[in-house]
């Protein structure tokens, strides 16, 4: 997944800190699906459908670049 838009960059941000803060429901097998306003975006399927997508998601952090930005932005908060 190669993100577009910055709302795709902060998207994956919140991804990547759901996940990590949530990783005890996670273990046990509960699934965590994030889903942008309806009507926010105008590309809101796609997007919703790259963030629930784990191999898309595990993709796009291999970007040295892109995981540079996101942790960037996990500190940040």
């Amino acid at each position: 997944m190669k993100p577009r838009h910055k709302s795709h960059h902060y998207a994956i941000c919140l991804v990547k800190e759901a996940h990590a803060s949530l990783t005890y429901l996670l273990f046990w097998g509960m699934q965590v699906d994030i889903y942008i306003t309806p009507g926010a975006h105008s590309t809101e399927a796609a997007v919703n459908k790259q963030l629930n997508d784990k191999e898309r998601v595990a993709a796009a952090l291999e970007n040295p670049n892109l995981l540079d930005m996101v942790n960037k932005c996990l500190i940040s908060t």
